[in-house]
């Protein structure tokens, strides 16, 4: 299915109801890519819930070592397709029963194949999860990152959010749940434009994670230069091995990557309008992200 889209992606429809129509062809794809999405959540499994799966999902091979043996692991995770969110944003009427509006369909994240503990327990290190642009609201989506994984066994010992919109400690951590204090840390600043800087939060990460951490990382700061600058650090560190957990498998990213797609430009406006790059770009920066190792997602 990713390798579809990949091949159409520069000749994507720009008018939505042909969008549509082509989200209508994948409808049975889509239908299995959301059950197996729910199956792992529920069942904790990482592999192929269903033969029709095998159709639809991308999939990672780790090769790993049983004493003197090898052996081989093997995770799913959702394909590049559709507008790199859910496939039912901007068609939901195509999905009445899932969505009562396309912002509803924009705005959802059930799309997700998330690590599990099948993953994280083979991460004996300090598992961290990272927000850039975490958002000071208690319904923030930082939130339903941690619900997500915590319902699929994941559980973190340090949660580090950076976000520039001021806000008291009493908004900040009004609605944090008590079983989290332990380990949330909020940074009430902008993250910094200077890769070198010891509160950079990649120079923050290598402080408190080893090469056999879990690390999942969130990127939504509403900067577009900041964010990519970001992600080419990301990239760059881990060709270099400066963030070991990423050869390690051990690494997952979420990122909604803003560039010049005419579907999306009434929603991204500028962000969108004054890029140079198109969904193509994003498809081949998503897929040199996964190829390193990091479980790249796009974000909503």
């Amino acid at each position: 299915m990713e390798l579809d889209f990949i091949s159409m992606a520069a000749s994507l429809p720009h008018n939505s109801d042909e969008y549509c129509k082509l989200v209508a062809r994948y409808k049975p794809q889509i239908a299995t890519w959301l059950k197996s999405v729910k199956d792992s959540a529920d069942s904790g499994r990482m592999f192929y819930t269903s033969e029709s799966a095998k159709e639809v999902f991308s999939v990672y091979k780790y090769k790993c070592a049983c004493g003197t043996a090898e052996c081989y692991k093997h995770t799913m995770i959702e394909p590049l397709a559709f507008l790199l969110r859910h496939p039912a944003a901007l068609c939901a009427h195509l999905f009445p029963r899932m969505f009562r509006n396309d912002r509803a369909a924009l705005m959802s994240g059930s799309f997700l194949f998330f690590s599990t503990k099948e993953v994280t327990d083979s991460a004996s290190g300090t598992s961290v999860l990272i927000d850039l642009g975490a958002a000071v609201r208690p319904q923030g989506r930082p939130f339903f990152l941690l619900s997500a994984y915590e319902y699929r066994g994941v559980l973190f010992d340090r949660i580090l959010l950076w976000e520039a919109e001021q806000a008291t400690g009493s908004v900040i951590f009004s609605k944090v749940p008590k079983r989290w204090f332990h380990a949330y840390q909020f940074f009430n600043v902008p993250v910094t434009l200077n890769s070198g800087d010891d509160d950079y939060p990649l120079n923050v990460l290598n402080k408190v994670a080893t090469k056999n951490s879990f690390v999942a990382i969130k990127i939504d700061i509403d900067h577009s230069l900041l964010e990519n600058a970001v992600i080419a650090q990301v990239q760059q560190r881990g060709l270099e091995g400066s963030l070991p957990f990423i050869q390690s498998g051990h690494m997952e990213l979420f990122y909604e990557h803003h560039v010049n797609t005419p579907l999306m430009l009434p929603w991204w406006l500028d962000s969108g309008k004054l890029s140079n790059l198109t969904l193509l770009d994003s498809y081949n920066m998503f897929s040199q992200m996964r190829k390193q190792g990091i479980r790249a997602h796009g974000w909503y």
